[in-house]
């Protein structure tokens, strides 16, 4: 009997019955997955830690008021090419007038924020109230701040003359010894100068030499009984106009409006304030430094002394490029290059502390101790050391021989 397989079973069924040959496996093990994958994480993770994006730089507020005796902020920031540090430091453009990088090479130290909203004594108070890090300002609103415990200290010296007294064109007066006779002479009302605000260099030395003539004055219409009426205009834009309308006689204030005057034809430069008096030396007094914040300081020291020594470069451009100086100035001040030629003639620019810069220092000390403007750490009892060293800060240079020594 012939066994009829193929009638009994599906072959298809006999198929899975036959053994097959072991099929081999391209799936790594798990275990070599794990390690192939920590290995890759690795790597990546030092790809990304290499292309970690830097910190942004520290931004510093910088203040400035808005004149030309802050004149080297200006020109280094128009001049990136030629105002440089011998280390390469220099400002980099990102806003006109208002953002700026402090690079060195290709590095970017910091960012500037300048700022002008304001002058005088404003700008020297909100340096003391955190609202700016570093700060151009006229010394004695320094010296007040410091005496009142602001936790700011002066850097360097900035200039020192640049201001004076105009007086209106119609007046028979051209000298300084013709306004002192012009304000003694007898007349209905007295004399009406106008001045941009307390604590400003330009008032405080004028108010001393009238002291010093025998000028009586005082800071009220209703004051009438004084040769000379002084009149707080509040603010150095009203000057000019104020001696256009016949509101003042004159005044007294600093640099452009001095030229401003004239080429409106208003007034005329009667003398400077070194032409008032032999002042300091022959030097002129202190008119503006660079402050900074303490904590400033101690927070980005490397930063601002570049900064510092980028300013003095700035301060040499502007003696001996008078021209490109004068352009810089008057395109950020809203002048002209021609008024600005006249103006920044009449200042003497140096960051050089020397015996003058400090002797001046002390004159004001002195001067501003007399009225009570300083009772506190600058007060009478301060020897003259004490108070240069609660003037100053500690990393600011030392004074050099006074010029003729």
């Amino acid at each position: 009997m012939i066994l009829n397989l193929d009638s009994r079973f599906d072959k298809r069924k006999l198929r899975p019955m036959i053994p097959s040959p072991p099929r081999r496996s391209f799936a790594p093990p798990l275990r070599f997955l794990r390690s192939f994958g920590a290995v890759v994480l690795a790597i990546l993770g030092l790809l990304s830690g290499c292309n970690d994006p830097q910190p942004p730089p520290p931004v510093l507020r910088v203040g400035h008021a808005p004149h030309d005796h802050h004149a080297a902020l200006f020109v280094a920031a128009t001049y990136p090419d030629r105002v440089h540090t011998e280390t390469g430091v220099h400002l980099r453009e990102l806003e006109f007038a208002k953002r700026y990088d402090l690079v060195e090479g290709a590095r970017t130290m910091a960012r500037l924020s300048i700022d002008a909203s304001t002058g005088g004594r404003e700008l020297i108070r909100r340096l003391g109230e955190d609202q700016l890090d570093l700060s151009f300002g006229g010394v004695p609103a320094i010296l007040v701040q410091i005496d009142q415990g602001a936790p700011i200290r002066m850097l360097a010296p900035v200039m020192t003359d640049g201001a004076g007294l105009v007086m209106s064109n119609a007046l028979p007066v051209r000298s300084w010894a013709e306004f002192l006779d012009f304000a003694r002479q007898p007349r209905k009302e007295p004399l009406r100068i106008g001045f941009k605000a307390e604590l400003s260099v330009q008032n405080l030395v004028f108010e001393q030499r009238l002291a010093d003539a025998g000028i009586s004055f005082a800071y009220s219409l209703d004051t009438s009984d004084v040769q000379i009426q002084l009149l707080n205009l509040s603010g150095a834009r009203h000057l000019v106009p104020a001696l256009r309308h016949g509101l003042v006689q004159g005044f007294v204030s600093m640099q452009p409006y001095l030229a401003l005057a004239e080429a409106d034809g208003s007034g005329r430069l009667i003398t400077l304030l070194s032409g008032m008096t032999d002042a300091v030396s022959g030097r002129g007094y202190p008119c503006c430094a660079i402050a900074a914040r303490t904590a400033a300081l101690l927070a980005h020291s490397e930063i601002i002394a570049p900064f510092v020594d980028l300013m003095r470069v700035a301060t040499d451009f502007i003696r001996t490029e008078p021209e490109l100086s004068a352009d810089a100035v008057s395109a950020w001040l809203g002048t002209t290059p021609a008024i600005e030629r006249r103006s920044l003639s009449t200042t003497r620019f140096s960051m050089e502390r020397d015996a003058d810069w400090d002797q001046g220092v002390l004159r004001w000390c002195e001067r501003m101790q007399a009225p009570g403007l300083l009772s506190g750490a600058l007060g009478r009892e301060a020897t003259d050391t004490a108070l240069l060293d609660s003037v100053y800060a500690a990393s600011a240079a030392p004074p050099q021989r006074a010029s003729g020594e």
